[in-house]
């Protein structure tokens, strides 16, 4: 949740732990930085994202579209947060 509201450079590794209701040093132990974290939170997402996008069967074109703006609901704002940070 906390990448989803806040650029990258604004989350913590602290912020993350207090979020989790772990320690800190949980938190390094198992994904080792904040990068870590994003790449685990990038392959959950995709994970979920591969599985909206298979629930629509070929030719159920409302179901793709379901999954489509779901998609986008879920990494939309988050996407452009990330960009514009990437720009400063």
């Amino acid at each position: 949740d906390l990448f989803m509201e806040r650029s990258f450079e604004d989350v913590t590794l602290a912020s993350i732990a207090k979020a989790s209701g772990v320690s800190h040093q949980t938190v390094l132990n198992h994904f080792e930085s904040k990068a870590g974290v994003v790449r685990g939170l990038a392959e959950s997402l995709a994970q979920q994202t591969n599985a909206a996008r298979h629930a629509a069967r070929a030719g159920d074109v409302h179901g793709a579209i379901n999954a489509l703006v779901g998609e986008y609901e879920l990494m939309g704002d988050a996407n452009v947060r990330w960009a514009m940070s990437a720009d400063r």
